[in-house]
């Protein structure tokens, strides 16, 4: 190889092996131009030029970083007050000039990684790029419990190291190091964990909160041997699809309430050997989570006391192998398959629900799933003292048998029974209701035909009930109830109790003691076929009650006894406004002769 510096040839050159070769030269200076050619062929070919920079001195370049939305570039040369050009990504920024020092320093806008500045100096007449710098991610890194912690802001991944996780609730846990300045408003996409991690035995609520995970990554290394509380564990990870749980050590837990609760795209969790012995609150586990069939027949809940909202509107739940559960403990069910609307069966006859006392709500709204029957006549239900709405919109439900239930303490049925619209045979009608208040709404029917046409509840106790409001609202499937003999001493509201039972002809309230009510509005209104009241001494009308008029053929509109034919009506509104119990009997509308 042949070397020459500014054109003049210096000297001739060998190439060892691997073709390597050295020139030395300690007279070059700033602006020398040295030219290697190759000899092929006995002619120098394949020249290769390089501008000699500052004497060989490369200008270090240092970023620095100015209200997230500049960056100061800095540097220095032995080439005092000389121009230098700066680039960014091969597009020419600034001419700037070196200080008497031959510092130089220009603010650029904010940097992205892998943006380029080439800083070159004004040499002989050119400009020589003097110096590269990549721009590199710097990883924010941090402390969690003892768990050292880097964030990669391309990857928006949050690495976990080795230690011991801190304490967790909504203030402490992962999410609090989402809210970093340091991350800029950025939300953290994935979690792995690298080397083994040691879970606190207050682990409620640790990766709740996270709205755009995506992934978990090693959640193996995280030991849970001495974890209790998992509650709200995994709570609101909208974007979360896989969780490996297979391999947790779940002995110690007490409390894993709402663990997956609202984590929507959930898909099948391998939990199935879970030990939960020493589970005692399971409520809202599930809830809003879309789990299709949950592999948990195997689980041990001797030990739950809680399962209330277990499956709250887990709308996509397909299945549960669930009859086998131990559920001698527990005390609250209340909502525990709530609007789960694509359960098509659920086999818990067996189950003991001796101690359960709140049953509100738990089955409310199976609508869609289609769920037709519930094997559940034999359960213990006497320490229930609520079952308001249990059943309410179980839409598909056709029969019920419940007759050996055991109501006695049983305190709240409001809405119980309300819109089954399918429900054609409920056995109810022994039933102790003596320490019930509230039935407000109880057979209550929306908008649709109703299928149950006649209801045996006559020998109910109702001494202590105060509400009946919208008791039979809209069960227009009826034809006749026997409620003659009913308590209504301590009612104080009785508005849209038949309102829209469009097949009721004829209504006995001959016992009915209506002094504390207040409130009858719409009590009988688009109850169309109603033509035949009995009342007795103790009922009065409050206000119009609803009562509709029928002053057409083959009606007169009058109302009349029909033992005294001297307690006549000329119109529903007469009748309303008239009866005053001192001529009670059977009452029906006049018919043209």
């Amino acid at each position: 190889d042949r070397m020459s510096v500014n054109g003049v040839a210096k000297t001739t050159l060998t190439t060892d092996e691997q073709g390597d070769f050295t020139y030395n030269n300690s007279t070059l200076v700033a602006g020398d131009v040295v030219k290697a050619e190759m000899k092929i062929n006995g002619a120098y070919t394949g020249a290769k030029e390089v501008t000699v920079v500052d004497n060989g001195i490369v200008p270090a370049i240092t970023l620095q970083e100015i209200e997230e939305t500049h960056t100061i570039i800095k540097g220095k040369t032995t080439l005092f007050n000389n121009l230098i050009r700066v680039s960014l990504n091969g597009v020419v920024k600034d001419i700037i000039t070196s200080d008497e020092t031959g510092d130089f320093s220009y603010t650029i806008g904010k940097l992205q990684q892998n943006d380029v500045i080439e800083v070159a100096l004004r040499v002989n007449g050119k400009y020589v790029v003097s110096a590269t710098t990549i721009v590199k991610e710097e990883l924010i890194r941090g402390i969690y419990g003892t768990v050292p912690w880097t964030w990669e802001v391309s990857s928006r991944t949050l690495t976990f190291g080795s230690g011991s996780f801190p304490t967790s609730n909504s203030d402490t846990n992962i999410l609090s190091i989402q809210k970093d300045k340091r991350l800029k408003g950025m939300t953290i996409q994935n979690i792995k964990f690298t080397k083994p991690v040691m879970g606190n035995q207050q682990s409620q609520e640790l990766f709740s909160g996270l709205s755009e995970i995506q992934t978990i990554q090693g959640l193996v290394l995280l030991d849970t041997s001495n974890v209790t509380n998992m509650s709200g564990m995994f709570g609101g990870l909208d974007g979360l699809r896989l969780l490996d749980l297979g391999g947790w050590d779940t002995s110690n837990v007490t409390d894993m309430s709402d663990m997956f609760s609202s984590s929507h795209r959930l898909g099948p969790l391998d939990i199935g050997n879970w030990d939960t012995s020493k589970v005692i609150d399971m409520s809202g586990m599930f809830s809003n989570a879309d789990i299709k069939r949950p592999d948990i027949g195997n689980w041990d809940t001797s030990s739950v006391t809680d399962m209330s909202r277990m499956f709250l509107e887990s709308s996509f739940l397909e299945s549960l192998d669930i009859g086998r559960w131990d559920t001698s403990k527990v005390t609250d069910m209340s909502q525990m398959f709530y609007q789960t609307t694509c359960l098509e069966s659920l086999d818990i006859g067996q189950w003991d629900t001796s101690k359960v006392t709140d049953m509100s709500g738990m089955f409310f709204g199976l609508e869609i799933g289609g769920l037709r029957w519930l094997n559940i006549e034999k359960w213990n239900t006497s320490s229930v003292t609520d079952m308001s709405e249990m059943f309410f919109g179980a839409a598909f439900l056709t029969s019920l048998d419940l007759g050996n239930w055991d109501t006695s303490n049983v305190k709240d049925m409001a809405d119980m029974f309300g819109d089954t619209k399918s429900l054609k045979s409920l056995e109810i009608g022994d039933w102790d209701t003596s320490e019930v208040t509230n039935m407000f709404g109880m057979f209550f029917i929306w908008g649709s035909k109703a299928s149950l046409k006649t209801l045996e509840i006559s020998r109910w106790d109702t001494s202590k009930v105060t509400n009946m409001s919208r008791m039979f609202f809209g069960a227009s499937g009826l034809t006749s109830v026997d409620v003659g003999s009913w308590d209504t001493s301590n009612v104080t509201v009785m508005y849209d109790m038949f309102s829209g039972a469009s097949s009721l002809e004829s209504l006995d309230v001959s016992r009915w003691d209506t002094s504390k009510v207040t409130n009858m509005s719409r009590m009988f209104s688009d109850a169309t076929a109603l033509d035949t009241l009995k009342l007795g001494a103790k009922f009065k009308f409050k206000g119009s009650a609803g009562l509709m008029e029928k002053n057409v053929t083959p009606y007169t509109g009058k109302w009349k006894n029909t033992q005294d034919e001297a307690a006549l009506y000329g119109s529903t509104a007469e009748f309303v406004t008239g009866y005053d119990g001192l001529k009670p009997g059977t009452y029906i509308r006049e018919k043209l002769k």
